[in-house]
């Protein structure tokens, strides 16, 4: 049995009011108007045994119909206006024009299922924990060329949002197998600072291939996982470049928990320090992870000394996903150099 349509040896049983017989050898695909179908028929029941007509397919019949409803797939196959002087009564009274729809289960029907997915902001960038408002954008991608001029349902569930995004945005089919949609802007996701969020992407079962079978109802969803943990700094090092004294010149290395980019010129507002002055003096050098920061003329950094990530530099140090910095706790300053340190 074909799943997209039906092989030969399969059977349509017709049911008359009452026994009926073949006015020529047999009954068969001549004696009907067929559409939706492109198939060849044997008939049975000929000699008027009894008031069923068995139709034996000799072909394949590939051209059929898909009405998509239901649980299970049905292919429709109209059978039209009976051929006149073709099938009669036992009494010789010729069979009434009429037609019927015959409804054929495909019991296992190869419905389409989503394969992947991405979600990102519709700018492509990696979605993120940002309190600003953005537009979530989905592509799904489907195993099957699917219906175009159909197009599915997207829903989202954060489990840190209490109403999922809605997709209010224009849906465009990209391919035959890909379709997107954007969401309305999406303002702070409520993802805590720390770790990461599993979202699930659900397809609507409405979309549908272009034989109309419907979505498979336990192949329409897939899973995304946002990075909402920002850089923190996990070692700082003081270093002592000029043993003579403790100032210009002399750098504090910071190696951060990720790799950081720092948004503008230095500013002393984007750390908290203890025991130690920076400021606007000095300046960064970033690679990757680790931040140097030297240090200006009338800085000064004392035994003791503690930095943290503060102020400006909650906003300004972000990760590659964009993701703020976060403070956990004050670090201390290792000293790699102590001559000199007071």
């Amino acid at each position: 049995m074909g799943n997209n349509g039906r092989n030969a040896g399969d059977t349509i049983t017709l049911t008359f009011d009452e026994n009926v017989k073949a006015v020529g050898a047999s009954i068969d695909q001549t004696d009907f108007t067929l559409t939706n179908i492109t198939a060849t028929f044997t008939g049975s029941d000929t000699a008027g045994t009894g008031n069923t007509v068995v139709l034996t397919l000799v072909t394949n019949a590939n051209a059929v119909v898909i009405d998509g409803s239901g649980v299970a797939a049905i292919s429709t196959i109209n059978i039209g206006t009976l051929t006149a002087n073709a099938i009669e009564d036992l009494a010789g009274n010729d069979a009434t024009a009429s037609s019927t729809a015959v409804k054929i289960t495909v019991s296992n029907p190869q419905r389409p299922k989503v394969s992947s997915g991405t979600v990102t902001k519709n700018t492509g960038q990696t979605l993120n924990r940002a309190a600003a408002a953005y537009t979530i954008r989905v592509i799904v991608d489907f195993d099957k060329d699917m219906d175009t001029t159909v197009n599915p349902t997207i829903t989202i569930n954060f489990p840190s949002l209490a109403t999922d995004p809605v997709y209010t945005g224009t849906p465009a089919w990209l391919t035959s197998k890909r379709f997107q949609a954007d969401s309305a802007a999406t303002a702070n996701l409520n993802i805590a600072d720390t770790g990461t969020v599993t979202a699930t992407v659900t397809v609507n079962a409405n979309a549908q291939d272009r034989l109309g079978f419907l979505l498979d109802p336990v192949g329409n969803t897939f899973n995304f996982a946002v990075d909402a943990t920002g850089p923190t700094i996990a070692t700082a090092v003081f270093t002592n470049n000029a043993p003579t004294s403790v100032g210009a010149g002399d750098s504090i290395t910071l190696t951060f928990s990720e790799a950081v980019t720092i948004t503008g010129a230095f500013s002393a507002a984007t750390f908290a320090v203890t025991n130690a002055t920076l400021t606007a003096a000095s300046s960064y050098l970033i690679s990757g992870q680790v931040v140097i920061i030297t240090l200006g003329g009338t800085d000064t950094v004392s035994s003791g000394a503690t930095i943290e990530i503060a102020g400006a530099g909650l906003t300004n140090i972000t990760d590659a996903v964009g993701n703020s910095a976060v403070t956990r706790s004050t670090v201390g300053l290792a000293t790699a150099a102590i001559t000199g340190l007071p």
